[in-house]
């Protein structure tokens, strides 16, 4: 079957549109009197060139090893934002995952504030993740008197996992 094509930009977007359900162009003459050739392979590949994926995250496991439950006070996402934010509190002996997405740039970091005495006195703890390209750290991880971290890198940069291990007697 021979169908006739008004202009050669018509053309081109139909054989764009044949690319794209899979079916392949065959010669046939168009509106230029020109002859295509066969075509295959993906809309995907009209597209030119892509650019990488420069989107980080950084998946936090937090374990309370503590006799008490740690309190969110807050926390802050630099480029980026939470997928999966943080609960309201950690109860004793169990665990918490954390998800932050960068909003494109070239890595994110999030600072968490937990609270270990429920307002009586002031014991808490912050929690820093860093997933920059070339400065993957947990700088600005500390804690009050009496409560310990330990904190490991699990995976590196663009997908960083961090795991804060916190304690009494620190």
């Amino acid at each position: 079957m021979r169908v006739r094509i008004a202009t050669p930009v018509v053309a081109s977007v139909l054989a764009a549109g044949a690319l794209a359900t899979g079916a392949g162009v065959t010669a046939t003459t168009l509106a230029t009197g020109a002859s295509a050739a066969p075509v295959s392979g993906s809309l995907s590949s009209l597209a030119g060139p892509s650019t990488p994926d420069d989107d980080a995250s950084i998946s936090v496991h937090v374990v309370n090893e503590t006799g008490d439950t740690m309190y969110y006070q807050g926390g802050e996402v630099q480029d980026g934002t939470f997928s999966d934010a943080p609960w309201q509190a950690i109860r004793p002996h169990s665990t918490e995952d954390i998800t932050v997405l960068s909003n494109g740039n070239h890595g994110v970091a999030v600072n968490l504030d937990y609270d270990l005495s429920n307002g009586v006195t002031h014991r808490g703890v912050t929690l820093h993740a860093n997933d920059y390209q070339g400065n993957l750290n947990t700088v600005g991880t500390h804690a009050h008197a009496g409560i310990g971290t330990l904190h490991t890198t699990d995976a590196g940069y663009p997908n960083a996992a961090f795991t804060f291990h916190v304690s009494d007697n620190g």
